[in-house]
């Protein structure tokens, strides 16, 4: 009999959380800093991730990085997939400098 591993939310928002506030605490805005941070970020994530043992599953990790301008910032996305398999964990985190947005979307790959 086939036993599916479900993809946990709750677990994934958990490690998005943690890498966002280990990995901008003290960061100041820079265009060209932040770019590279955000790559960094979501690889951190995507291979924590996958740590959990998700082996059927495609994981996609989208990171954005922005300057706090205290300006209001709306994010979100639209997918075509199976809810009975596929899901999603989000984290954002907030500082003087900076904001940021990490989206993690798991997909089972049959």
């Amino acid at each position: 009999m086939f036993v599916l591993f479900r993809f946990s939310s709750a677990a994934t928002r958990k490690i998005c959380e943690d890498v966002l506030k280990e990995r901008l605490v003290d960061v100041v805005w820079d265009e060209d800093e932040c770019k590279d941070l955000s790559l960094n970020i979501s690889d951190e994530i995507r291979e924590k991730v996958k740590a959990q043992d998700y082996s059927r599953y495609k994981i996609i990790v989208q990171c954005t990085i922005g300057e706090n301008k205290q300006q209001g910032v709306l994010i979100t996305s639209r997918c075509l997939w199976e809810p009975n398999t596929d899901n999603y964990a989000a984290a954002s985190f907030k500082n003087d400098q900076v904001w940021a947005n990490v989206m993690v979307f798991c997909c089972y790959t049959y």
